[in-house]
């Protein structure tokens, strides 16, 4: 039961920081290519 437990941690620790990867990254580029387009 503990593994399951710690995989469900590992797996929403790692989506979480996907996450605010994502929106980090798409807040940056995202207006430099509106101002070239």
């Amino acid at each position: 039961m503990s593994i399951i437990s710690i995989i469900s941690i590992i797996i929403m620790v790692f989506f979480l920081a996907f996450i605010m990867r994502k929106l980090k990254l798409d807040k940056t580029p995202h207006y430099e290519e509106n101002n070239y387009d």
